[in-house]
């Protein structure tokens, strides 16, 4: 049975743009820096393509076609 007389809490406050930045990197063991959007851009107005380290980078949301890398070579999923 529930009881009504327990709350629990939650807030909801701002997020600092520093805040967000933490959030959005991820350093692989490597040392490599992935999810970093280093460029304003978000596609490329002539060949409708995201922008490469933009907003909508490949290499942050993974390629657009499924099995095709951006540099357009094939992931063969072989086992």
């Amino acid at each position: 049975m529930i009881d009504r007389y327990t709350h629990q809490q939650l807030r909801i406050g701002l997020v600092s743009p520093q805040q967000i930045s933490t959030w959005s990197k991820k350093i692989l063991p490597n040392g490599e820096i992935v999810g970093e959007v280093t460029k304003p851009y978000t596609f490329h107005y002539k060949t409708n393509k995201p922008e490469k380290d933009g907003l909508f980078c490949e290499r942050i949301f993974g390629p657009i076609k499924s099995g095709i890398c951006a540099c357009g070579n094939y992931r063969s999923n072989r086992r």
